[in-house]
């Protein structure tokens, strides 16, 4: 487990701890984008919730 401050602390030296945290939240963003334009964002979260 990792905390916040260690979290931002990777983030901002770039390590590849940091890499992997920047890519899956782009991955993140980029599939609720996608889900929005598609009109489908109501039904993911619904079934990110479950």
């Amino acid at each position: 487990m990792i905390d916040k401050e260690r979290a931002i602390a990777e983030v901002e030296a770039l390590s590849p701890v940091g890499q992997v945290f920047i890519e899956s939240q782009q991955y993140i963003i980029e599939t609720l984008i996608e889900e929005v334009e598609n009109g489908r964002f109501k039904e993911f979260v619904q079934n990110y919730d479950d």
